[in-house]
């Protein structure tokens, strides 16, 4: 993988600014011209993620009695997409505040240029092609690519776990899957933990250790390499494009491709 880039080159004539929360230093004379330095803090980090877990744990509590309660036949599929779904909301929500406002760095979701959605759309198919080598060199551990395509389809998507359920959990899980769900792995893993690591690390080891930590989320072993290329890649994109709605497309793109191929190959 080549070193990525930093995100903006120093204007000759630069303005130093904190924002409004202290979370970075901007430098430049006008928005085009600016360069961000995140002051990523670990314990921000954590609070906002001991938060949302806390509030979602809470809500979630609160919503399974109060539908047990209220609406004893709502179907339990329906109600557990619910759940999730408030969970993943209130995450995004946490990070969204701790790390405001979300354009800038860390979270720095923002459109760039169409030149960069389109690398962003180059590196997702290059985590395709790098994923499909990595799981032909594993195919004496894992099994043949079909296997480990159907067992990925499983883990990775709702279609097998929500085969004969209603169509009320099917219109929760699919927006929950495809973008809310990568909304939050993305401005968190992308956006706050990236930015952490390149603090202490150079931008190459911040995308591998962050990669690696994206990967270990997942848990399902078959999943690991998979994970850890898309992190990586998702990574550079983050680093050279200077955005997380770049990676954002990035894992759009392959959540609805996964959930294609889990209707093709699962049903």
């Amino acid at each position: 993988m080549p070193e990525p880039q930093r995100e903006k080159a120093m204007p000759r004539k630069a303005e130093i600014r904190a924002n409004a929360v202290g979370n970075s230093i901007e430098l430049g004379s006008t928005p085009a011209q600016q360069i961000t330095v995140a002051k990523v803090s670990g314990w921000r980090l954590l609070a906002a993620l001991g938060a949302g877990s806390s509030a979602g744990a809470g809500i979630g509590t609160i919503t399974y009695f109060a539908v047990h309660f209220l609406a004893p036949a709502t179907h339990p599929a329906v109600l557990t997409q619910v759940i999730v779904v408030e969970v993943y909301g209130l995450l995004t929500i946490a990070v969204a505040l701790a790390f405001r406002p979300v354009s800038d760095s860390p979270l720095a979701f923002r459109f760039t240029s169409l030149s960069d959605m389109a690398l962003a759309f180059g590196a997702w198919l290059g985590v395709l092609a790098v994923s499909a080598g990595a799981y032909l060199l594993l195919k004496p551990v894992f099994g043949s690519i079909t296997d480990i395509l159907r067992h990925l389809l499983i883990e990775g998507t709702d279609v097998k776990r929500l085969q004969g359920q209603p169509m009320a959990a099917w219109a929760i899980a699919l927006p929950r899957g495809c973008l809310l769900a990568p909304l939050f792995e993305e401005l968190f893993f992308r956006g706050a933990v990236l930015q952490w690591f390149r603090r202490y690390l150079s931008d190459a080891n911040a995308i591998l250790v962050a990669a690696a930590l994206f990967a270990v989320m997942h848990v399902y072993p078959l999943a690991l390499p998979f994970a850890f290329i898309f992190g990586a890649f998702t990574g550079w994109i983050r680093v050279r494009t200077g955005s997380t709605m770049n990676t954002l497309c990035m894992h759009i793109c392959n959540n609805l491709v996964f959930l294609g191929l889990g209707f093709w190959l699962l049903r």
